[in-house]
């Protein structure tokens, strides 16, 4: 369950965040170090950091787990604008698409999960 809800999340982000930059055409900032195509709204990079960060928080639940993905994803957006690949704003929407999928398919993922476990245990014979 844990490698589907990271697979379908990333799937996801990207599968929505990808014809979003097509269809928003925002222009990334002219003297861009790290990219050639021409669309930055939202940051693929962050979301994808995001998604990872938060699904991995969600499914271990660790306090590390949160520090250390707190650190990559803001590593991230910082690079991105470092680079002048993306305006600040295009990161923070990366950001916040990253979160909204990452919970959303956990939450469905999770409910799929319990449901399927509760048709199990009520399916199985009782008795010796």
């Amino acid at each position: 369950w844990d490698a589907a809800n990271i697979a379908i999340a990333i799937a996801l982000v990207v599968a929505i965040g990808a014809p979003m930059s097509y269809i928003v055409a925002r222009v990334r900032p002219g003297d861009s170090l790290a990219e050639s195509t021409a669309t930055s709204f939202p940051s693929g990079h962050t979301a994808v950091a995001t998604t990872v960060a938060v699904t991995l928080g969600l499914l271990l639940r660790r306090w590390y787990v949160w520090a250390l993905g707190v650190l990559w994803v803001l590593w991230m957006m910082w690079a991105r604008t470092y680079l002048h690949a993306h305006w600040l704003s295009d990161v923070i929407a990366g950001l916040l698409e990253g979160i909204a999928v990452a919970t959303l398919v956990w939450w469905a993922v999770d409910t799929v999960r319990e449901r399927r476990a509760e048709r199990s245990a009520s399916a199985a014979p009782v008795g010796p």
